[in-house]
């Protein structure tokens, strides 16, 4: 089973996961209800900003609760432990090369909230995670 959902189970919550194009949030068919929350983890980077802030606007219009976005947070530490590991793990060019690219595309909590407010978020919270990633939740 998938980890959130008995996260949920155990705690008699009602959730139902579906997994969606980040790039079309406003062409999911909800059923009539809106969604309560719209995730994205580890995938806005690969985006461009003008992308990130159309799936904002999208989970922000449609979703109660708005939209939790957690992504690589771009820093010298992290470019550092994320190419290191990549050339050692997996040193085919290719590889290398999307590493060099994700840590260059990540964001920092100041971008998202950035990127939210650009989405017509009123209420927007942005922090870092350690080690490695950032976080913004952004609503209406």
């Amino acid at each position: 089973l998938n980890p959130p959902l008995v996260w949920a189970r155990d705690r008699g919550l009602g959730v139902r996961i579906e997994v969606a194009d980040a790039t079309e949030l406003d062409l999911l068919d909800t059923g009539g209800s809106p969604a309560d929350l719209f995730t994205c983890f580890q995938a806005a980077h690969h985006l461009p900003p003008g992308a990130v802030v159309r799936m904002m606007a999208s989970g922000i219009q449609h979703a109660s609760r708005g939209i939790l976005i957690v992504d690589p947070y771009r820093s010298a530490g992290v470019a550092t432990g994320v190419l290191g590991m990549s050339i050692v793990t997996t040193p085919l060019p290719p590889f290398v090369h999307d590493a060099v690219q994700s840590v260059r595309r990540s964001t920092t909590p100041a971008e998202l909230e950035l990127l939210a407010r650009l989405a017509g978020a009123r209420h927007v919270q942005a922090w870092a995670l350690a080690p490695a990633f950032c976080a913004v939740h952004a609503r209406a």
